[in-house]
């Protein structure tokens, strides 16, 4: 499934940034979504960071990445301005996508770094700190967005700040007024206030309803809006066009009753002049309502549904009423409805149907009880690579979000580590499931512990287990560990104990394979690692000999791309043995045959590749899942393959 996003974002930071871990997990977490929480939701845009300078600059490019529009941000510090690599580079930028850049001043000297860049308008903040001026920067992001996705990069965005002018000490109106000096005054923004902004002898009604179909809505909630007849016909208009719209709540007393027509909507409480929250909370919600309208209009004709039949945000009673009376079928974004919600609507609208693309991604697939191992764990070197730590965790939870929905079991191979992936697949799982739990024999999540790390799993931990429904399962304990260290966690500090461990995950790995009907490798350590092999490898070359569907994402860098690169013969097997480093006193004691073994299953992978993975995917499904960095054609390609299978 050849699938381009609307939209992608694309940080340019030199290596040495100063805070660059810090900034790229702000960034990461402003654009897309928090992958330490997996409950939460987020823009889901997708974000890319190219990492690098004068000795390393070996990051994919930016025409590499699939996306309709490509909108790269260089952040322009000290050290970039000084790199002849960057200067080069955003050079041959500037010439293929000199409408789609937009440099921000991080340094006295951001405008001396190349000639025709300088020539346009950089994002300045009040210092050269990015994460000291958040809001500001946030902001100026958000604006800028909206108009490239919205097809009006030269045009303003306007604000219509919609309030009564009858409250009896005037809170409402000097609210919005106040609102709209900050906007007029402090941003590149514009505002629709009132009659003020209306031409003498003008259409009044016609000149109000089409400042609300083309502005931003921004309802301010004092104690008369939901009396005052303009302030509901407004908030109607608004909800029949789809406009993105937030609250501004104000109350000085009290409201006889809150108008219907202006739920569904995101709120914020008015506070201390906090403008710029407010402000920030707009542009957010706008923007996820126009990426969502755009990335799902291009999902339904790709699966070949009607696009019009999208809904950008939670669908309502009212919004059906006005754009979805003909439609059978209506999509709009993850998380799908409760059923509390989605029964009045289905109630209401008896013919129609409310999906998410994870809905329509996994309708048609029966892959119930399949057990799915996801193989994965952060590469070393990951701070080089364009996807970042983040994105990687986000990846693993949406591919077993998907699998969950489509009622497949997930199954992993161990990681006590505070919010790792143990703790995170379990608690999806446990909310994937929900309406099985009053059933004693369900289970969706199987997590695998070797010896000895799961003598270190205390009461917390099995408390834990417990009440998200995990299956515990101990691998088998090497034959040379004592009686007395069986119920020990043994540390890896000599080289006898070093060897044990190794032993122990490949005998875990083994039942893990054995257990499993299919295998997803993602990232992977290349040194740092307990095995003899870094343990991604050893887990497909074990999954091979037992003949097992696998699935290899290689954009993510470590054992997962030495995989890929061995796969379609860009690298050796003596090229894939250097890659990555056993431990050096593991090394000295592990059998010659070891290492012979190792050599052989690269050579077969490098001389039979894509035959090997047994997956359901021809070679050029393989070579793009692979290679790719969109999640949503990373999962399409996973799912199709399943069901070819299952």
């Amino acid at each position: 499934m050849q699938f381009n996003t609307p939209i992608s974002v694309h940080f340019l930071i030199h290596h040495e940034m100063d805070k660059v871990n810090d900034i790229r997990k702000y960034l990461y977490k402003l654009l897309c979504r928090d992958s330490e929480k997996v409950h939460t939701d987020g823009l889901d845009i997708p974000v890319y960071f190219h990492v690098g300078g004068q000795y390393q600059n070996n990051f994919p490019k930016i025409k590499d990445i699939k996306s309709d529009k490509p909108i790269i941000i260089p952040l322009l510090d000290d050290r970039m301005i000084c790199d002849s690599f960057w200067g080069e580079y955003l050079e041959e930028l500037n010439n293929e996508y000199n409408d789609s850049i937009f440099p921000i001043t991080l340094s006295k000297y951001s405008f001396d770094i190349n000639e025709k860049l300088s020539k346009k308008q950089f994002i300045k903040l009040k210092t050269f700190s990015l994460l000291d001026n958040k809001l500001e920067f946030q902001i100026r992001l958000f604006e800028i967005l909206i108009r490239i996705i919205s097809e009006k990069p030269n045009c303003k965005l306007r604000l219509f700040i919609s309030h009564s002018k009858k409250d009896l000490d005037k809170t409402g109106e000097l609210v919005a007024e106040g609102l709209r000096d900050y906007i007029n005054s402090k941003t590149k923004l514009s505002t629709f206030f009132d009659a003020n902004d209306i031409l003498d002898g003008q259409s009044f009604e016609e000149v109000i309803f089409d400042n609300v179909e083309s502005s931003l809505f921004v309802l301010v909630h004092s104690d008369t809006y939901s009396d005052r007849e303009w302030c509901r016909k407004e908030i109607i208009k608004c909800k029949e066009n789809g406009i993105p719209a937030i609250i501004v709540d104000f109350f000085s007393h009290q409201c006889n009753r809150v108008f219907p027509y202006m739920a569904n909507i995101p709120s914020i409480r008015f506070k201390d002049n906090n403008w710029e929250d407010i402000i920030n909370l707009m542009l957010r919600t706008a923007l996820d309502w126009r990426y969502h309208e755009n990335y799902l209009r291009s999902l339904s004709k790709k699966i070949g549904k009607d696009p019009k039949i999208v809904e950008p945000t939670v669908p309502e009673l009212i919004s059906i009423h006005f754009r979805h009376k003909d439609d059978d079928l209506i999509l709009y974004p993850e998380p799908p409805l409760g059923l509390e919600e989605l029964d009045i609507l289905t109630k209401s609208f008896e013919k129609k149907r409310f999906v998410t693309p994870m809905q329509i991604l996994t309708s048609d697939i029966n892959i119930e009880g399949k057990k799915i191992a996801i193989s994965i764990s952060e590469p070393n070197a990951i701070e080089n690579n364009i996807i970042c730590s983040e994105s990687l965790k986000d990846l693993a939870i949406e591919i077993a979000r998907h699998l969950l929905a489509a009622k497949a079991q997930l199954v992993y191979g161990g990681d006590l580590r505070k919010n790792g992936f143990t703790e995170q697949l379990a608690e999806l799982s446990y909310q994937y499931y929900k309406d099985q739990h009053d059933t004693t024999r369900y289970i969706s999540f199987h997590n695998f512990f070797a010896w000895p790390i799961y003598n270190g799993v205390c009461l917390e931990d099995k408390l834990f287990f417990k009440k998200n429904r995990v299956n515990i399962i101990n691998g088998p304990i090497p034959e040379e560990v004592k009686n007395d260290e069986k119920d020990r966690l043994v540390p890896p500090n000599n080289q006898k104990n070093k060897y044990l461990w190794s032993k122990s995950l490949t005998l875990m790995r083994q039942e893990l394979e054995r257990f499993a009907d299919a295998i997803i490798a993602i990232g992977g350590r290349t040194n740092e690692f307990k095995g003899c092999l870094p343990g991604i490898i050893e887990e497909v070359s074990i999954a091979m000999q037992y003949n097992k569907p696998i699935y290899i994402i290689g954009a993510a860098g470590g054992s997962a791309q030495i995989l890929r690169d061995c796969i379609c013969g860009s690298i050796t097997p003596e090229m894939a043995i250097e890659k990555y480093e056993i431990d050096s006193e593991l090394k000295k004691i592990l059998p010659r045959e070891q290492f012979d073994q190792s050599y052989e299953f690269f050579k077969i992978l490098n001389t039979k590749g894509f035959s090997l993975l047994n997956n359901g995917l021809d070679k050029e499904d393989n070579s793009t899942l692979m290679n790719s960095t969109n999640l949503t054609e990373i999962v399409a390609l996973i799912l199709k393959g399943l069901k070819k299978i299952f």
